[in-house]
């Protein structure tokens, strides 16, 4: 008889960060790449932020190449099978890096929560799991969780958004950027900048001046 059996191992995960942390940071911008990305690509979208602004960019602990058995290595944060131990496995992770780097410890520092596509599913349910401290969350071309797409969480639903979608993103539907807007309320910032699926120097100027402002 096959029987399924659970074991937690050690992984080593994998983190970039820009700027340094500091008494001087204001903003602790907290990155979620999307899907068959790395932390090291897309951190490089923000090289040209203020040095006050401290990025971090975990690294999503599944890999696998671009093309098949070639390519790049890349990286994504889950699939459909055993979805739910995923799902556990990156809220700990995202809770242990904040508490590695001693986040709470900074303060006077917004702490800016940003997914990008699969991330923004991703970050998501971090931000509704976690007990630390979030002052913000900006979704780039993504969409909320599925099992919050029925009813936002009040967690998420009181705290400073922006939702930023390219004017030809082809990945994602014009169906799904009007479910995000009525899902995420009027009060959510909603702004579309010239672009595609990307993050782009369009994107981060808007970023940039949001995460002054939430």
């Amino acid at each position: 008889m096959v029987t399924k059996n659970y074991l937690e191992t050690k992984k080593t995960a994998r983190y970039f960060t820009l700027n340094t942390l500091s008494d001087q940071t204001k903003t602790i911008l907290i990155v979620i790449h999307g899907y068959a990305q790395t932390a090291a690509h897309i951190i490089e979208n923000f090289v040209s932020v203020s040095e006050d602004c401290f990025v971090l960019a975990p690294e999503g602990l599944n890999r696998f190449y671009s093309r098949g058995f070639g390519g790049t290595p890349t990286a994504n944060w889950m699939t459909s099978l055993e979805r739910e131990t995923e799902i556990a496995d990156y809220i700990y992770y995202f809770d242990q890096l904040y508490t590695h780097l001693n986040l709470n410890n900074f303060t006077a520092a917004k702490v800016i929560v940003l997914g990008f596509s699969q991330g923004v599913s991703t970050s998501s349910r971090w931000v509704q799991a976690t007990s630390h401290k979030i002052d913000g969350f900006i979704l780039i071309a993504g969409e909320i969780a599925i099992e919050m797409q029925q009813h936002l969480p009040d967690k998420i639903k009181v705290l400073p958004k922006a939702f930023f979608i390219g004017n030809n993103d082809n990945l994602f539907t014009a169906e799904k950027v009007e479910m995000m807007k009525e899902l995420l309320g009027k009060k959510t910032l909603f702004e579309m900048f010239a672009g595609k699926h990307e993050i782009n120097e369009h994107c981060l100027k808007l970023v940039v001046k949001t995460i002054h402002s939430l």
